[in-house]
């Protein structure tokens, strides 16, 4: 899922809730399973993950993943770069880059600061896709903010028109049309 340049990925089985979403605050809820997200700008937006354990606050752009146990026993906050601050049981401690904060507990949750969990399978699968997005050739063309952009270079290619410009071209089969094939229909709002 994007949000403008910023880029969140779920695990196999996390459920995201987006309690709020608009210019000014994002605040998700994750009860189970994995969310790994890379923040290019937060531009004084704020940006919270509500755990079982505690709330996590992004305090600037970096690349972040968030583990949480469903049974409500563990949470864990691991901070490639940037910092995270966790809130949790009235009390509320920085997590720095290149270091992970485990939560163990319920109500009054332990908490071990420790160096950096290492690369999970999804966490690669992660780095993989933001090493795509950032060897685009449409950001040459349009900016990150632009709701799609990651997904040009795989469905077409970009060339100089004399008259327009640069233009993307949609790949397509030989014979096709647009709108050949379905139907219009209006949707009430």
């Amino acid at each position: 899922m994007h949000l403008g340049s910023n880029a969140l990925r779920l695990g196999q089985n996390t459920p995201l809730a987006i309690l709020n979403f608009d210019d000014r605050l994002v605040q998700l809820r994750v009860t189970d399973g994995s969310l790994e997200f890379r923040l290019r700008h937060l531009d004084g937006q704020r940006f919270e993950i509500a755990t079982p354990q505690g709330a996590v606050t992004i305090s600037r752009g970096g690349t972040y993943r968030i583990d949480v146990d469903g049974d409500g026993s563990y949470a864990s906050i691991t901070t490639r770069r940037g910092q995270a601050e966790l809130s949790s049981g009235g009390s509320s401690l920085d997590v720095d880059s290149g270091r992970t904060l485990a939560l163990r507990g319920g109500d009054s949750p332990t908490y071990d600061l420790t160096e950096a969990l290492g690369e999970s399978g999804f966490e690669a699968w992660c780095n993989q896709r933001d090493r795509h997005e950032e060897g685009s050739a449409s950001v040459r063309y349009v900016g990150r903010e632009m709701t799609g952009y990651e997904g040009l270079d795989d469905h077409g290619t970009w060339s100089e028109g004399s008259e327009y410009g640069p233009i993307w071209r949609p790949r397509v089969a030989v014979g096709w049309a647009p709108y050949r094939d379905g139907h219009w229909a209006w949707v009430n709002p």
